[in-house]
């Protein structure tokens, strides 16, 4: 009896400790996405809970801006020593209308890039370093 709740403490101990690891991936298939103006476009979330971004039905990447909350076409750039996905000032349209700027002229995000940024990701929240709890008298 005392062997199997310990076999049973160690496979609870197991399981708890290994979901820290896996991702969750992101929904599949096709949503549709709602602009603050009105407007909609379809895409695919990709990715997973530390590392995530929207998919346009033309495999462009997009992210969305945390200042206007639009999405927009997504760019690499380098900030605070560390490459991001970050928005374009180009936003996502679907269809495009007359006027509004496209990806066209944007450089493409390859899938290899993408998994360099993810790989990125990881590892800097590998590194964080968590406060010290205070415990109180």
């Amino acid at each position: 009896m005392k062997q199997l709740m310990a076999w049973g403490a160690l496979a609870s101990l197991l399981l708890l400790s290994s979901l820290s690891v896996w991702a969750v991936p992101a929904a599949p298939g096709v949503r549709t996405f709602t602009q603050p103006d009105g407007s909609t476009f379809e895409g695919h979330l990709r990715g997973d809970e530390f590392f995530n971004w929207v998919e346009t039905r033309e495999s462009r990447v997009a992210v969305k801006n945390r200042t206007s909350g639009f999405f927009e076409f997504a760019v690499i750039r380098e900030e605070n020593g560390r490459n991001r996905l970050a928005p374009s000032g180009i936003r996502v349209a679907s269809p495009n209308p007359q006027g509004r700027q496209t990806a066209s002229n944007l450089p493409s995000i390859s899938p290899q890039q993408l998994g360099a940024l993810r790989r990125q990701e990881l590892a800097a929240k590998r590194q964080r370093k968590l406060p010290p709890v205070k415990l109180s008298p």
